[in-house]
């Protein structure tokens, strides 16, 4: 994470209590350790299932100043309640926001179309690629949960 971005996240967060969930090995303690020189215990995605490991096993508070976070341990199955569209998940993805309307296709969904921005991107090192790689399993989860919606 760069300077720049730390600072900007942690202009957001001043004056809150943020809380970081999501699935296991997505970055949550990673995120931290970045903004706060935490030194909290990270681990990497499984090989064998392509998922994380619940290195943090406990949610636990951290306060610097006027900023208030929580690390939460992750989770290893996510369910939307509703179905979303597969074309609304890139919006989620702020680091795909400045490649919007720069792709060969107009409703690119960055995974794997020829002339895709975002995987331009990737390759040149500006977007990191694990992410990009957790964004895809998740699209293809939602695309499934779209293709089976009135089942």
């Amino acid at each position: 994470m760069s300077s720049t971005s730390a600072r900007k996240v942690k202009e957001r967060m001043c004056g809150e209590t943020c809380c970081l969930a999501g699935q296991s090995g997505a970055g949550k303690s990673t995120m931290l350790n970045a903004l706060f020189d935490l030194g909290q215990e990270t681990g990497v995605l499984s090989e064998r299932i392509a998922r994380g490991k619940n290195t943090t096993r406990k949610a636990e508070l951290f306060v610097e100043g006027d900023i208030r976070v929580v690390d939460t341990a992750g989770f290893s199955l996510l369910e939307f309640e509703e179905c979303m569209d597969p074309v609304e998940a890139r919006l989620l993805y702020p680091e795909f926001l400045p490649y919007e309307g720069q792709c060969r296709f107009a409703e690119c969904l960055h995974d794997r179309e020829p002339g895709c921005a975002v995987t331009q991107a990737v390759e040149k090192g500006k977007i990191d690629a694990q992410r990009v790689r957790r964004y895809r399993l998740l699209l293809s989860e939602i695309r499934e949960a779209w293709r089976n919606r009135y089942d």
